[in-house]
């Protein structure tokens, strides 16, 4: 039995929706007539991505992860983007293509900034005895 996750796209909310099922087709049609409460005021929705998967956990893993995201331009990039590498069974982004990969600072930097601004900020003295 395959299991999927699949997004879907409200024009009308202008929102997604994101889910993991058995059978997309009766899910898509749950969402569109209305027997989904969450879905029903953003009747029709539109099916914009789905992977399929061996079991459940994985489809389960991939929803938890994009309902982690609450980010309305990584789902846009997501599914753009939604030829990912298969690494041990598990879907594995190439996050050094992500939009917003040249905004972040490594650690290594903001650990430095922030002892910078330390040392500046307050004296220190330190006492052997």
């Amino acid at each position: 039995m395959s299991y999927y996750t699949y997004i879907l796209y409200s024009n009308k909310l202008d929102k997604y929706y994101y889910g993991q099922t058995n059978n997309l087709l009766r899910r898509i049609e749950e969402h569109n007539s209305g027997v989904t409460k969450s879905t029903k005021a953003g009747i029709p929705w539109e099916i914009v991505f789905s992977k399929s998967f061996k079991s459940r956990t994985e489809a389960v893993q991939l929803e938890q992860r994009l309902k982690k995201a609450k980010n309305k331009k990584y789902i846009k990039w997501f599914i753009e983007n939604s030829d990912f590498k298969e690494v041990g069974g598990s879907s594995r982004f190439d996050w050094d293509t992500h939009p917003d990969k040249k905004n972040r600072i490594s650690t290594d930097i903001y650990a430095g900034v922030i002892i910078s601004l330390i040392q500046n900020l307050i004296p220190v003295q330190i006492i052997l005895y």
